[in-house]
């Protein structure tokens, strides 16, 4: 395996079995699943090992609507994606996210929580969590129990951290260690090429920010690039179909949702027995490390 720069490979025409654009969490979640395998595989990255200024400006587009961060601020293009910057909390889905829910509109999915329950469980694996359990009563145990809420319609849920935090450095040396996947950098997908009905894919062209090009053909293709990273590129991809890739409905980036902040005040239990340091994160240096977990009431 090796990792190449595609500033350095104009022209070059690359096959391989699987193509996974987008070296974050889920390009190396999903590059690690084939690690030693017979297939070949290319994890695609448009950004470098170290953070660069003028490939994160790729990321800068308007944000309208209700006022929040730049689409290029808290996301981070480069090896390792995101996790170079998260805070590495998890937690999975609850079953009720995937349910038809009345009063809400295009509510429910097309899957269910207990068909994703075995991925979930090698996610947890691949994340380095210390435990596949989220139930609360276990970790609460020896902080002195659940801080006690007056409503039935608040509880306690839990979220672990990963360890170590930054996914690249974790996995950069399994994946160069690995026969069969090779990474390239600085290359950043500018069209998807399909067939004359858009039906199937039939290549990735590829560009570096000092122009050169390449082609990647493979038997089977993965965008792993994120919400908004994904739609914008099938969007882009306009060679085939004006509005862009399964685009026909004018719903690909329709849909997306941020974190909402509120700031109402703070807790301070009364009983001296209630222990609330699980309710806290003094400091993200020491999550994953020194502090598993984290409660919070919902």
């Amino acid at each position: 395996m090796s990792y190449r720069d595609a500033r350095l490979l104009h022209g070059e025409e690359i096959d391989v079995d699987v193509a996974v654009v987008g070296a974050g969490a889920a390009g190396i979640a999903l590059a690690m699943e084939f690690a030693g395998d017979h297939a070949r595989v290319a994890l695609i990255e448009s950004g470098d090992f170290t953070h660069r200024h003028t490939t994160q400006f790729l990321y800068l587009g308007e944000n309208v609507g209700r006022r929040n961060h730049s689409t290029a601020f808290s996301r981070f293009r480069r090896f390792g994606g995101s996790t170079t910057r998260w805070g590495g909390q998890c937690r999975p889905l609850d079953p009720v996210d995937f349910e038809d829910r009345a009063g809400i509109d295009d509510s429910g999915w097309p899957i269910s929580h207990a068909q994703l329950e075995p991925y979930y469980r090698r996610a947890y694996r691949f994340c380095k969590l210390c435990s596949c359990d989220f139930a609360p009563a276990g970790w609460l145990e020896s902080f002195g129990g659940a801080l006690r809420v007056s409503s039935d319609l608040l509880q306690t849920r839990i979220y672990q951290f990963s360890h170590p935090t930054d996914l690249g450095q974790a996995y950069r040396e399994s994946l160069r260690s690995a026969g069969n996947i090779d990474v390239y950098l600085n290359a950043n997908l500018v069209e998807i090429l399909t067939d004359p009905d858009a039906r199937r894919v039939t290549g990735l062209v590829l560009a570096s920010l000092n122009r050169a090009k390449l082609t990647v053909r493979a038997r089977h293709y993965v965008l792993a690039c994120g919400g908004i990273e994904n739609a914008r590129l099938l969007l882009a991809s306009t060679g085939v179909r004006p509005s862009g890739l399964g685009n026909d409905h004018d719903l690909v980036g329709r849909y997306f949702m941020d974190h909402p902040y509120f700031f109402p005040g703070f807790y301070q239990p009364a009983h001296p027995g209630l222990d609330k340091s699980l309710y806290v994160i003094e400091g993200y240096e020491q999550v994953g490390s020194r502090q598993k977990v984290h409660a919070a009431i919902s």
